[in-house]
């Protein structure tokens, strides 16, 4: 099994389902790490969890790391918890995977 199989994974109807969890209040917005324990992708951003911020801050965040496909990002389940599951749709499994692996590497 793929350390991605559980982080990314490819829904019937062909969006992606993406397992995230947050740090809110950090010092930069990034994709941080690969958590395979949690099985979850690590994200900082600076906003803080107030009035929904820290959530735009994430989508703004991975919609920019993602600048290079077609993909639209929706925030499906997580809204009040640092773990959360992202919808990506219009992007290719293969697509997300290799750009989030080089948003890894700096």
């Amino acid at each position: 099994m793929e350390e991605w199989d559980e982080v990314l994974t490819e829904e019937p109807d062909g969006s992606l389902l993406l397992a995230i969890e947050v740090t809110p209040g950090s010092s930069r917005d990034a994709v941080v790490a690969l958590n395979t324990w949690r099985d979850t992708l690590q994200v900082a951003v600076r906003a803080r969890p107030r009035k929904g911020a820290a959530n735009k801050a994430v989508c703004d965040l991975l919609t920019a790391t993602l600048a290079g496909t077609t993909a639209t990002l929706a925030l499906v389940k997580g809204d009040r918890s640092r773990r959360k599951r992202v919808r990506i749709e219009g992007a290719s499994r293969d697509a997300v995977l290799n750009i989030l692996r080089a948003a890894l590497e700096g």
